[in-house]
């Protein structure tokens, strides 16, 4: 028969493993000082590391306003530290420092690697801080400088991001700036074809000289009535003066008054110069009188004909002018509707583009006072006084203390095996 266990001897108890751990000490001490040596051999081999970090504080813009189309820039955490640690800004800091050269040769990974952007949602905040080996004398200022040009790229990305905003809020004022520019320039350009091709100029001018031929054909008119009433007073006088006298006269007169003429009746007759000499002789003349009177009578009625036809046709010409004065008027004020119209409308679009520059204008002042920086402040890295992490003394402690613990459980494990297989 098999002999009993002991319970002592087949149960696991808190008293036994403390007896196996008491009954060990000798190699947990030694297992403890072997990994704090090798850890301190392994940190002594480690280069130690600065870390420097800065903060920026990041804000939020006012609320949006629909109605007037404005927009506004509320960026992530998240979002800004992904911008912020692009490849981009990270090659641009890794050659304005020269990191890809000796001592650390860093490529764009490498870098990565030593930056650290971290969002503090709580605090509404970015962390940024950068860590690297000292392989050179100024690498606690080195660290600190590095976390200060990602800020300061954090603070150029906010401005940037900044005036992307008042562009987009302004792009509704700056589309009706635009469009009312255009309807102002297109006006402008009708109104000066439509004057330079309405006849105003030349019709004013038309009916100008129309007025003045208007009013001396008036004026002729008037002044050949007036001539026509004294012509025909004339000729009725002299027409009287025609009728009673002779074109011919017939003259008697005593031959002794004309010697010449009683010796040729004296021969003709045969009778003596004497016997004659009381005899008379008639002859016709032309009466001088009819003669000048018939001349000026005939003068004055070709006068008076000539006046009756200018009465007659002065006031077809006058009418005529008028007439053209008429249409000429109805096209210069067709002309000049026209011209009246695309001024007013000139006008209006002077008004119109005049108020949208003004609401142009005030809206950029409104936008502008209305944004705040997306960085309200940030909190400049200085060069650590340190390395950063725990002290080697501490971490070879720590090595020692946690070799000795795995130990111990390896013992326990043991233990506890090599019971169960009693039990």
């Amino acid at each position: 028969m098999n002999e009993p266990i002991s319970p002592t001897e087949s149960e696991i108890t808190l008293a036994g493993l403390v007896r196996v751990a008491a009954g060990s000490w000798k190699p947990l001490l030694a297992v403890g000082i072997v990994a704090g040596v090798l850890a301190g051999i392994v940190l002594e081999m480690i280069p130690a590391k600065y870390e420097a970090s800065s903060t920026i504080l990041v804000t939020r813009t006012r609320a949006k306003d629909e109605m007037v189309g404005l927009d506004t820039t509320a960026i992530e955490l998240d979002s800004f530290a992904a911008a912020l640690e692009s490849e981009e800004i990270l090659e641009d800091i890794l050659e304005q420092f020269n990191l890809g050269a000796a001592p650390y040769e860093f490529d764009i990974e490498e870098f990565d690697d030593a930056v650290s952007i971290t969002p503090l949602r709580n605090e509404n905040s970015l962390r940024i801080s950068v860590e690297l080996p000292a392989l050179e004398d100024g690498t606690p200022k080195l660290v600190a400088d590095l976390a200060n040009a990602f800020a300061m790229q954090a603070d150029s990305i906010s401005r940037r991001l900044l005036e992307e905003d008042i562009e987009r809020s302004l792009s509704f004022y700056r589309s009706q700036y635009q469009e009312s520019e255009d309807r102002l320039n297109q006006i402008r350009d009708e109104t000066i074809r439509v004057k330079a091709s309405a006849p105003i100029e030349e019709k004013t001018r038309f009916i100008t000289n129309q007025e003045m031929l208007q009013r001396q054909l008036q004026t002729s008119w008037a002044l050949a009535l007036a001539d026509l009433e004294q012509k025909e007073e004339k000729q009725k006088v002299l027409g009287q003066i025609v009728a009673e006298e002779e074109p011919v006269l017939t003259v008697t007169r005593l031959l002794e008054e004309e010697p010449a003429m009683l010796d040729v009746v004296a021969a003709r007759t045969g009778r003596s110069a004497t016997e004659l000499y009381s005899a008379t002789s008639s002859s016709q003349i032309i009466n001088d009188v009819y003669t000048n009177v018939r001349r000026i009578y005939d003068e004055i009625s070709g006068d008076v004909a000539g006046l009756r036809r200018a009465v007659e046709e002065l006031p077809k010409e006058i009418e005529e002018c008028t007439r053209r004065i008429a249409e000429a008027e109805e096209i210069l004020n067709a002309s000049q509707v026209m011209v009246d119209h695309y001024d007013n409308l000139l006008e209006t679009a002077h008004l119109g583009f005049r108020d949208v520059y003004k609401k142009f204008e005030l809206a950029k002042i409104a936008i502008a006072s209305d944004r705040q920086d997306l960085i309200g402040e940030w909190i400049r890295a200085f060069p650590p006084q340190k390395v950063s992490g725990a002290p080697t003394p501490v971490l070879i402690v720590t090595s020692a203390l946690l070799a000795m613990l795995l130990f111990l459980v390896i013992l326990f494990f043991i233990e506890v095996i090599r019971v169960s297989l009693k039990s």
